[in-house]
């Protein structure tokens, strides 16, 4: 089958599918509603260093992870190793291996420097449910449009989504292949991604609005007693909590969006260099950073991110076994 009319008929089965989602949204809007709830939270304890130190470590594990990965791969020079199809699912190893340290270790590293605890990272157990509800709701409103934006890029403009994943992924056909391809799109990817992203670079710009526009409400401690005293920003008072966003925040925007607006921005200027995909992972950031602001919590974007990743996985897996065929 032509590759446009697969494509044009998978956007029309997302649309589709996607339905029930735009009618609750437009529902709620129709009646005045908030599109998500804000829910109350504190902003996070951490500051601009924290998120340096997280680059730093992403910098540096990525650096060592792609040389043990290049050696693994029989492969002594780095600019050999990048163009040889042998060396493709290694180093793409090595990387995955690189995010997910640069996880483990700034989330201990900040969680000794500021005394932060698993709900300030978003990582809250509770309304695990409907967090998971929410992401794939966000997923079924914005993954048309996306998908849209895509096609005029690959079949108007000419310019496919390229990315080493893809790459691989069509260049190699056995399934240990794909399962390793598939864990670190699907599992690696999005988790690393959400906590930098969002957790810490989005929490980051959130508290400073809040500290920059004056709306902080100090409350107790006492009011939040499973956070627990430990709370305290690097100056040593407590952090802020915020019950209801101030209707404006920075550059006389809604409260977060700025926020939200330089988080997917950043989130889109690290897929340059990979085609097409800087322009709708852009619009799919925006949503990401949506959920997060209104949840403050993890799981909503990261269940997003999953849901995406995992479409765009299986869409190639698809079109690998039609190819073979």
């Amino acid at each position: 089958m032509d590759e446009f009319l697969q494509s044009l008929i998978f956007l029309a089965f997302i649309g589709f599918v996607a339905l029930p989602a735009w009618i609750v949204i437009g529902h709620r809007l129709w009646r005045g509603q908030p599109i998500l709830e804000y829910e109350q939270h504190r902003t996070v304890p951490w500051n601009w260093v924290d998120v340096l130190i997280a680059m730093t470590i992403f910098l540096v594990a990525q650096g060592v992870c792609l040389v043990v990965a290049m050696r693994v791969a029989g492969f002594q020079d780095m600019a050999e190793a990048l163009h040889d199809p042998r060396a493709q699912l290694p180093l793409l190893a090595g990387a995955a291996v690189a995010n997910l340290l640069t996880f483990a270790l700034s989330l201990m590293i900040i969680l000794d420097r500021t005394g932060a605890t698993a709900r300030d990272f978003g990582l809250d157990s509770g309304p695990i449910l409907r967090d998971i509800l929410y992401g794939f709701v966000g997923f079924l409103a914005v993954a048309p449009i996306v998908y849209f934006i895509q096609m005029v890029f690959n079949f108007v403009m000419k310019i496919r989504y390229d990315h080493p994943l893809i790459e691989a992924f069509q260049d190699r056909q056995d399934l240990t292949s794909m399962a390793i391809l598939s864990a670190m799109a699907v599992i690696a990817a999005p988790l690393t991604e959400e906590f930098f992203f969002r957790v810490l670079l989005q929490g980051w710009l959130e508290a400073m609005e809040v500290r920059a526009v004056g709306h902080a409400r100090d409350e107790s401690v006492n009011n939040f007693p499973e956070l627990g005293e430990s709370i305290r920003d690097l100056a040593g008072e407590p952090a802020p909590s915020v019950a209801t966003p101030p209707v404006a925040g920075w550059a006389g925007l809604p409260m977060g969006s700025v926020p939200i607006l330089i988080s997917s921005l950043l989130f889109a200027s690290v897929h340059l260099g990979q085609g097409a995909a800087p322009a709708p992972l852009l619009v799919y950031a925006l949503m990401l950073g949506f959920l997060y602001h209104r949840t403050h919590r993890l799981m909503p974007s990261l269940v997003a991110h999953f849901a995406l990743n995992s479409t765009s996985m299986v869409m190639l897996f698809l079109a690998a076994g039609h190819g073979a065929n």
